[in-house]
């Protein structure tokens, strides 16, 4: 197991660059990257990723899957799943779930009538949202850079939440970024 990076989320927002230019300090410190880190970034995806391309090149990105959290027009509670799939053959594929939720929070299943949940338009899943009101959005994608490290990450409410980086000989993994200190490691 590695180190705990130094530091804890800061109240301010000036502070939770300086944070977040030392978490990317600590990653280059792990993965052993020679670019230098700012003494401030702001807390994002483009921010880890233009880090890491200074040395190992652009990275391809893939989403894997967005969940939104919505009220329909009628102010139930509803949620939406779109998840990225690949059949046997490596083509790409897009599946649309959706979903109610009941009394406790859980979502129960409901099918979409006359509409194609396999590989639907944006224009499709847009009609669905445009009549409701989102009130949480969560993205989870990967990424693989020229080098050939893998990046895992995931977005709430369009901010950077968490990031995993693999290069097989060491792994950096942030699972909050609420919470730096208990939560980002360096793993050997």
């Amino acid at each position: 197991m590695g180190d705990m990076i130094a530091g804890d989320k800061a109240a301010n927002p000036g502070d939770d660059e300086k944070v977040f230019a030392d978490i990317l300090k600590s990653v280059g410190d792990c993965l052993q990257i020679h670019s230098q880190a700012g003494s401030s970034a702001p807390v994002s995806l483009d921010s880890v990723l233009s880090y890491l391309s200074s040395e190992w090149g652009p990275a391809v990105l893939n989403d894997r899957w967005i969940n939104w959290h919505f009220h329909d027009k009628d102010g139930a509670e509803k949620r939406l799943r779109l998840e990225v799939t690949e059949n046997d053959e490596g083509i790409a594929g897009r599946e649309l779930h959706y979903y109610a939720v009941d009394r406790e929070g859980l979502p129960v299943p409901v099918e979409l009538e006359n509409f194609q949940t396999h590989n639907p338009s944006d224009d499709s899943i847009n009609s669905i949202l445009k009549e409701s009101d989102v009130f949480y959005k969560e993205k989870a994608g990967s990424g693989v850079f020229t080098n050939g490290a893998h990046m895992d990450y995931m977005e709430k409410n369009g901010a950077l939440a968490e990031f995993e980086i693999d290069t097989t000989e060491r792994i950096f993994r942030c699972s909050s970024l609420k919470a730096p200190k208990e939560s980002c490691r360096c793993v050997h």
